[in-house]
């Protein structure tokens, strides 16, 4: 036995079919074109983010090389004696007020004497003076200073000692130029992590000493803070060997232990997403010095997968850091992937409201179908007396107008055969008769 399908079932199953194959294929298209816009855009941005941060370190960083070689110049011209604390106090406080990116000046004496100006601390930017003498050097003055920049007096003494030793001051005395020192923490106050730069003083090819300014590290990270990444985005700097210069965190790259600053390896932090990034850089590229050029990357963490930008950042004076941008993907498609549900929930509506509306279509056609058979099975049944209305639809009233034709035909045909077969009844009854009165006839002439 054949199995046959309906036509309700022919029309709306191909048509349903078709809606939601079309629904699902416009909300892949339409998702697959978003998540594109959606991954350029997130790229751009970090590559916009990752340029200011370049920008803001030129700048930042450019002050203090400016501020050290006019330093150097004023003492070896003769414009300033180092005997003179008044004279340098002035300098340093003109020096401080033309280049507010130079945080913290100071002159290192050949013989022992210190004197700097500056910012003292990560949150306070109010400018010290501070003094120590070669005969004291356990001990260093700090001096408040007037809005014109005049010592106000003692703020307080803290420990100090022989800084020859130190590298901001060793550094560019052996490089015989200017410097930038490895990133330190103050002896005097660990809680301040800083680079110096630093340029060597001579007088008659003697040293006498070395300029120097500090660059708080504190102050990149108030920028960084300050910059439009994403809600779960970070921005960090890294040095070649992965420790950690600055962040968006919020959190201090480095522990006091001991009284003593111990910086962090990027890979070691507490923030998920930097140590994250940075263990999935180490392991896929063996090292930030591995990445020396700019950087794309899609990587996979734990936490899922984010989108990466990774930049060198070179100062010509030395400086090889690598400047990270991360932004979770998450933060990037999440309300994209929202989006599209939203649009394959609307579509589906669509589907239903328009299935609805062929389902009232079709069950109107096969109405109309239905009646054209049960005209025709009574046809078939010998009632001939069946017409069919022409409806609103042209094809359907073209149908119905051939079964009207030929059921007027069937009956005019009916018609005709009944008259023709009264007719032959009328001349078989009249033949009948004859043959009767034919036959008694020769009965009487038999007698």
């Amino acid at each position: 036995m054949n199995r046959r399908i309906s036509l309700r079932s022919l029309l709306l199953v191909p048509l349903v079919l078709q809606l939601g194959a079309t629904a699902v294929v416009i909300s892949l298209v339409s998702y697959h074109g978003r998540q594109l816009a959606a991954s350029n855009l997130a790229a751009s941005s970090q590559q916009r983010a990752s340029r200011q941060v370049s920008d803001y370190l030129t700048t930042y960083l450019r002050g203090p090389q400016q501020v050290i070689q006019l330093m150097a110049q004023a003492v070896e011209s003769g414009a300033v004696d180092p005997g003179d604390r008044a004279a340098i106090t002035r300098q340093l406080w003109a020096l401080h007020r033309i280049f507010p990116d130079a945080p913290y000046l100071n002159y290192g004496w050949a013989n022992g004497d210190f004197i700097g100006l500056g910012q003292v601390s990560n949150t306070d930017r109010r400018p010290y003076l501070e003094v120590a003498q070669a005969t004291s050097i356990a001990r260093l003055e700090q001096i408040r200073l007037d809005p014109e920049g005049r010592p106000a007096g003692l703020q307080r003494i803290k420990p100090f000692g022989d800084f020859r030793g130190d590298g901001w001051y060793r550094d560019p005395a052996q490089a015989g130029r200017a410097v930038w020192t490895p990133i330190y923490n103050w002896v005097d106050a660990p809680e301040v992590m800083a680079m110096g730069a630093g340029m060597p003083i001579r007088r008659g090819g003697v040293l006498v000493g070395v300029a120097g300014v500090d660059v708080f590290l504190a102050n990149i990270s108030h920028f960084l803070a300050g910059l439009p990444i994403s809600q779960g985005g970070e921005v960090y700097i890294v040095e070649g060997d992965g420790r950690l210069v600055a962040d968006t965190s919020g959190r201090l790259p480095f522990s006091i232990i001991n009284g003593r600053g111990v910086r962090h390896r990027a890979q070691d932090v507490a923030n998920p997403v930097i140590r994250d990034t940075a263990r999935a850089l180490v392991r896929g590229h063996g090292g930030f010095m591995a990445l020396d050029h700019p950087q794309q990357l899609t990587l996979t963490l734990p936490s899922g997968d984010a989108l990466v930008r990774v930049d060198p950042y070179r100062d010509g004076q030395g400086l090889d850091w690598r400047i990270v941008v991360v932004i979770p993907e998450e933060d990037v498609y999440g309300n994209l992937r929202q989006e599209a549900l939203s649009q394959l929930g609307f579509s589906l509506v669509a589907i239903l409201i328009s299935g609805s509306i062929a389902l009232l279509v079709v069950e109107f056609v096969i109405r109309r179908l239905d009646q054209l058979v049960i005209s025709t099975d009574a046809m078939a049944e010998g009632e001939l007396g069946q017409n069919v209305e022409l409806g609103s639809i042209q094809e359907m009233a073209r149908l119905a107008t051939s079964f009207n034709t030929m059921a007027e035909r069937l009956r005019n045909s009916f018609s005709t055969l009944r008259s023709t077969n009264r007719e032959s009844l009328r001349l078989a009854q009249q033949r009948s008769e004859e043959l009767l009165k034919r036959e008694q006839q020769l009965e009487l002439e038999a007698r």
